[in-house]
C-alpha cells in the first residue's frame, strides 16, 4: 500500500532531479570550454602577460585567477549533479512501514538541490561573463 500523494511527489522529484542534471551538464561544459578557450586562443604573448600581470605583494596573476573562475565553477557543477542524484535515490518507492528517516531525506535534499543550484547558475553567469571578457581582450589584442 503506497501513500496517495508520495506517487506524485516521485513524479515531480525525478524530473526536478533530471532538469537539474541536465542544467549542470550544460554548465559543466561551458566550464571546460571556457578553460579551453582561455589556454588556446589567446595568443603565447597574451598568454604571458596575463600570467605576469597582477602580481604584487604575494597576490595571483590575472591567469591563475581566470583559470580558478573555470575550475571552481566546474566544482559547483559537480555539486549540482551530486545533489541531484541524492534526490534520486531519497525517492526509492515508499510504503506506510518505511522509516521515517527516508520520509525526511526528500525534503533535505530539494534544499542542498536548491542552494547549490542558486551558487552554480549564479557560476555559469560568471563563466559566461568570463568568456565573452576573453574574447573582448583577444580581438583587442589584434
Amino acid at each position: 500500500m503506497e501513500i496517495p500523494h508520495m506517487a506524485d511527489m516521485r513524479d515531480i522529484t525525478s524530473n526536478l532531479a533530471a532538469t537539474a542534471l541536465i542544467f549542470a551538464s550544460i554548465s559543466f561544459g561551458a566550464c571546460l570550454t571556457g578553460a579551453v578557450v582561455a589556454l588556446t586562443v589567446p595568443s603565447e604573448k597574451a598568454r604571458e602577460d596575463w600570467a605576469s600581470s597582477g602580481l604584487t605583494n604575494g597576490s595571483f596573476s590575472h591567469f591563475s585567477d581566470l583559470m580558478f573562475v573555470f575550475t571552481w565553477s566546474a566544482i559547483c557543477q559537480l555539486g549540482v549533479v551530486g545533489a541531484a542524484i541524492g534526490l534520486y535515490l531519497s525517492e526509492a518507492p515508499l510504503s506506510p512501514a518505511t522509516p521515517e528517516h527516508v520520509y525526511l531525506a526528500l525534503p533535505i535534499f530539494l534544499e542542498i538541490l536548491g542552494i547549490v543550484g542558486v551558487i552554480a547558475f549564479a557560476q555559469l553567469i560568471a563563466v559566461v561573463s568570463t568568456i565573452s571578457q576573453i574574447a573582448v581582450a583577444v580581438s583587442a589584442r589584434r
